[in-house]
Formats: structure tokens, C-alpha cells, sequence
């Protein structure tokens, strides 16, 4: 097995482990409605009791959408986290081309920032899309970027996300040593 396989099934195996506590709980509510509910239903037509077949047809689907919403949730949510592990330990680093800045104020003191950004790899030209929660007093700083730390698959170069760290760290800069404009 080489190492990137190695990487990535070590990344799907953390992604589980920190969804093994929501996926059992939600597996046994399911398993709890789904228990109640035929139990209801073989008690109300061995002893005809219309309100237990009632009951029963109020559980059992409450249990199976219960599972149902447990799979796809979790599926997306483990998918998810592993891909951004894979991306953090596998991905190259470059920098993009800010094509976009939408700007979502939360509050007073945060902003969530969308970035969209083109970059080149292999003389082709890949976009993406990321998110970025921001101080509001850094919002202006970020206007004025051209270019942005991003880290990219080789294997899949539209699976891309900016670079937290390296991106405060440019905000910092930038706040501290301001460019004279004389």
C-alpha cells in the first residue's frame, strides 16, 4: 500500500471516528422508534386495539426517517471532513487569482467572506469557491487582494480551498506595514 492510499484511508478512518458517537445515536433512535413501533403493531392486531396500530404507524416511519436522515447526513458529513484531511496532508499549495469577493456581515466584529479564484495547473485553468470568516475591520484589506494562498489536489485540481493560516498571516502584514500611497 503506498502512502497516499495510506493517507487517505487514515483520513476516512479519523472522519468516522469523530462521527461514530452522532452515527450510533442516531442508529439506535432509529432502532428504539422502529422496535416500539412493530411492537405496537403486533400488540394491536394480536389483541385488535386500533389505537396501537395507530401508534405503531406514527413510530415506525418516525424510526425509518430517522435512519434514512442518519445515512445521509453523516455520509455527506464524513465525505466532507475527509476530503478536507486529504486536501490539508496531499494538497500543493499555490496561489490563486481573485476573480470575486461577496461579503456576508454576521455581526459588528465578524464577516463571513466568499472568495472566487481562478489558478493554473498544468496549463489549464481550474476555478473554485471557499469561505472565509474575517474581523469586520479586515474586510478592507481584503478587497484589495489580488491573489490569494490556496492548496490543491494533483489528482483533482477542482477540489481546492483557501489557506486559512497562510492568509492571516498575509492580513497581518498588511495591516501592520500599510503601503504609503505618496
Amino acid at each position: 500500500m503506498n502512502q497516499e492510499t495510506n493517507i487517505r484511508w487514515q483520513a476516512l478512518k479519523k472522519s468516522l471516528l469523530e462521527h461514530i458517537g452522532i452515527i450510533l445515536g442516531m442508529t439506535l433512535l432509529s432502532i428504539v422508534f422502529i422496535g416500539v413501533g412493530s411492537f405496537l403493531l403486533y400488540d394491536g392486531i394480536l389483541n385488535i386495539k386500533i389505537t396501537n396500530i395507530i401508534f405503531a404507524f406514527l413510530f415506525i416511519p418516525v424510526g425509518l426517517w430517522v435512519l434514512v436522515l442518519n445515512v445521509k447526513l453523516n455520509t455527506s458529513s464524513v465525505l466532507y471532513y475527509r476530503d478536507k484531511e486529504i486536501l490539508r496532508r496531499l494538497g500543493i499549495n499555490t496561489d490563486a487569482k481573485v476573480l470575486s469577493m461577496t461579503v456576508d456581515v454576521i455581526d459588528d466584529e465578524q464577516a463571513s467572506l466568499m472568495f472566487e479564484y481562478e489558478f493554473e495547473y498544468q496549463y489549464q485553468n481550474y476555478s473554485g469557491a471557499d469561505i472565509v470568516d474575517v474581523k469586520s475591520s479586515a474586510i478592507e484589506t481584503l478587497a484589495q487582494l489580488e491573489y490569494l494562498p490556496i492548496r490543491f489536489l494533483r489528482d483533482d485540481p477542482q477540489q481546492s480551498s483557501i489557506r486559512q493560516r497562510s492568509l492571516s498571516s498575509q492580513i497581518k502584514k498588511m495591516l501592520l506595514s500599510p503601503e504609503d500611497e505618496s
